[in-house]
């Protein structure tokens, strides 16, 4: 749902630990923090300050229609759709990006 409505889905190994965890967050620079009702995600905010410095925080079920707070929108198939890091194994994470015309492939 996320990739087709324009989003960007940002992923998080939190094996790195907490504060390479929160500093993939803060340059990723996300605009909602969006996890699924009832698990312990939503605590998270709580651990890490760049979580609470997203603007928006939606929790969402396993139904379709509270999905629906995203509207559909064109795609623009060179804005980014997928933001990972690696490791940081040989210092801090470092951002990797993919656009959505690679990730419709």
């Amino acid at each position: 749902a996320v990739f087709s409505v324009g989003g960007t889905f940002v992923v998080l190994d939190t094996a790195m630990g907490f504060e390479r965890v929160d500093y993939c967050i803060r340059n990723a620079n996300p605009a909602v923090w969006i996890w699924p009702k009832g698990s312990k995600m939503k605590w998270t905010r709580f651990i890490f300050p760049s979580i609470r410095n997203i603007p928006k925080h939606v929790e969402v079920g396993p139904t379709r229609g509270e999905v629906d707070l995203l509207q559909p929108e064109d795609v623009i198939p060179v804005e980014n759709g997928l933001v990972t890091f690696t490791t940081g194994s040989t210092g801090m994470p470092k951002l990797l990006l993919r656009e959505h015309s690679f990730l419709s492939k």
